[in-house]
């Protein structure tokens, strides 16, 4: 095992290498109307490894070669060669558009060159796909990245005693979670987290330890509204709730809401906007608020929630 963090192919064993290829070329290749599929060779493969073809039609577009081949073929294993050609050839006979060769190395010139030859009067497109083309694919679909290094994380987050990181066997994520529960219950002995993530959008909510919180660990929010022309009625709904309270939800959206920044310890400051907030009555007196302050990217995901509240003395 080289690395945690990327897949050394040079390295890697052949049932690893063929269940990693599969993963990813069944991934990318199945979309716009196709579909991958792996072909266990038990009976005998009959050259095909994985084929592509039409959802609907089931007109075979693509067969994939996989070869072990991390040192190659040339030289002293030119006879690999022969076992290309005897499955290219085996390929064949189902009259494929295209056939990929998929090795995990970047193959030499003259390598490149033997694979094309065997076309000669074959109608077919030959591709390659090496070390660096498999690299690409990692990167395109990081989530059977780390499904792939699953095994090797857990073994090097054996070492301190943190394999459960891998979410890998059961009760390993409920582990996790009380994990990260006592981590941040350590971050401030005045205020603890309620968190939550869900579909890629995490929530915490602050919660005073001590009724003293807010004296010994003063946490501030600082907003920056820019209301419009169009915004004339909820710029006065939003004055009246800094006076008087709120008695229902009152949404703030993103095109008003320039910037929401928290100011405090070096735990909680930091810019949480531009984004939407909302501010809501608390449970026991409408003169105390609730403010939610949600986050968002460029493209409109979603992409932190925090919520805080105020409450007059």
């Amino acid at each position: 095992m080289e690395s945690a963090s990327r897949i050394n192919w040079s390295k890697i064993s052949e049932i690893d290498f063929n269940e990693t290829v599969e993963a990813l070329i069944v991934r990318d290749r199945t979309e716009g109307g196709l579909v991958a599929q792996a072909i266990d060779g038990r009976g005998g493969d009959g050259g095909i490894d994985i084929d592509v073809k039409v959802a609907k039609t089931g007109q075979l577009i693509e067969i994939l070669q996989l070869k072990w081949f991390p040192e190659g073929f040339s030289g002293a294993r030119s006879k690999r060669r022969e076992q290309i050609k005897k499955s290219f050839q085996s390929a064949m006979v189902h009259k494929p558009s295209v056939w990929t060769l998929v090795v995990p190395a970047n193959l030499t010139i003259p390598e490149r060159q033997s694979v094309y030859a065997l076309k000669k009067s074959q109608k077919v497109l030959i591709r390659l796909i090496g070390s660096a083309e498999l690299n690409n694919l990692l990167a395109k679909y990081p989530k059977i990245h780390d499904w792939a290094l699953r095994d090797a994380a857990r073994d090097l987050l054996s070492i301190v005693g943190r394999e459960k990181a891998t979410l890998s066997k059961p009760g390993d994520l409920a582990a996790e979670v009380n994990n990260l529960a006592d981590r941040s219950d350590a971050i401030s002995p005045y205020w603890g987290f309620n968190f939550s993530s869900r579909e890629g959008v995490t929530s915490s909510q602050i919660y005073a330890k001590r009724e003293d919180a807010m004296e010994r660990e003063p946490l501030f929010f600082n907003l920056e509204a820019e209301f419009g022309p169009d915004d004339s009625a909820l710029r006065q709904e939003f004055e009246d709730s800094l006076d008087y309270g709120v008695t229902k939800r009152l949404v703030l959206p993103r095109h008003v809401v320039s910037s929401f920044t928290k100011e405090g310890p070096e735990w909680f400051a930091g810019e949480v906007g531009p984004g939407e907030l909302h501010i809501l009555p608390a449970e026991n007196s409408f003169r105390n608020m609730r403010i939610d302050a949600t986050s968002f990217n460029s493209d409109g995901k979603r992409l932190a929630a925090v919520s805080a509240r105020r409450e007059d003395s």
